[in-house]
């Protein structure tokens, strides 16, 4: 029983973190990345702060920074290495817009 909560825990984790490369490597197109960003409350719903800005950005309200807001929580939550910023994160959205 131990064994297979882990397995689930460990699978989730790994959804979790494909799901944020995906968006990340998608970011700039807009029509790529609506699929990943689709699946946000079902793998990130637990977090307040992910539902905050996923809604935000699902309003249309500021679409670049909510989007680079919440890549950045979404790459903290999943292990993201203390050197890479925010703005690391958000600098290729710039660019495209």
């Amino acid at each position: 029983m131990w064994n297979a909560k882990r397995s689930a825990a460990v699978r989730r984790a790994d959804a979790q973190l494909a799901l944020v490369r995906e968006i990340m490597r998608h970011r700039g197109d807009q029509v790529l990345v609506v699929g990943p960003l689709n699946e946000v409350p079902l793998l990130f719903g637990n977090d307040e702060e992910v539902l905050r800005l996923y809604r935000l950005l699902v309003a249309g309200t500021q679409r670049d920074v909510a989007l680079g807001a919440l890549i950045t929580r979404l790459a903290k939550l999943t292990g993201l290495h203390a050197s890479v910023s925010a703005a690391d994160i958000g600098a290729f959205l710039h660019v495209q817009s």
